[in-house]
């Protein structure tokens, strides 16, 4: 959990709501260290093998968890990978 102007934000959350997105096969919300706002989350996204990347697939999903949480839930970065090592989740 982290905590961004006294607000609990917990990044489980997050990925829950962005593994509803349709191009997302999927997602990691991570913690990482801002200048203005202290902590922001970043979404590391694995896309569905089908979706190509783009340029505004960033702001998509950034848009569609903003519509979703609270705006200081969501994530601030979104990062893609390829392959994504998991243990002890079901995808």
């Amino acid at each position: 959990m982290t905590t961004f102007s006294k607000v609990d934000r917990c990044p489980e959350e997050v990925e829950d709501v962005l593994m509803m997105h349709p191009a997302i096969y999927d997602v990691v919300v991570i913690s990482v260290d801002d200048l203005k706002r202290g902590q922001q989350f970043k979404a590391v996204v694995r896309v569905k093998p089908e979706v190509r990347e783009c340029s505004h697939l960033a702001a998509d999903i950034i848009d569609y968890a903003r519509d979703r949480v609270a705006p200081e839930k969501a994530p601030h970065r979104v990062d893609f990978v390829n392959d994504m090592p998991r243990t002890g989740r079901k995808i």
